[in-house]
This record gives structure tokens, sequence and C-alpha cells, in this order.
């Protein structure tokens, strides 16, 4: 028997201050050099992101 699926909308409560702090934390985020020639060898290529 197969049940059938339904999407269901859900809320998640958050404030403007917590959405802020995560802004300035992403400007401040410092990404390291991409290996050369790896490409998405070792995952995201950093041209990608």
């Amino acid at each position: 028997m197969v049940k059938e699926m339904t999407v269901q909308r859900f809320d998640l409560p958050y404030s403007e201050a917590a959405v802020e702090d995560l802004r300035q934390r992403l400007v401040r985020t410092r990404w390291p050099d991409q290996i050369p020639g790896s490409h998405w060898d070792y995952g995201v290529s950093l041209d990608y992101m």
C-alpha cells in the first residue's frame, strides 16, 4: 500500500536581529584559495560559490 504524501506549510520563527547577524557573518566569510586545477574534485568550485 502506498501512502499519499502531501505538502504541509510550516513556519520557523526568527528575529530580524538573527537575520542581520547571519548577513554580517556571511560578509566576513574568509574563503580558502582554490587548489589549482582541482575544479570540483574536492567539493564545490569557489567560482561557483
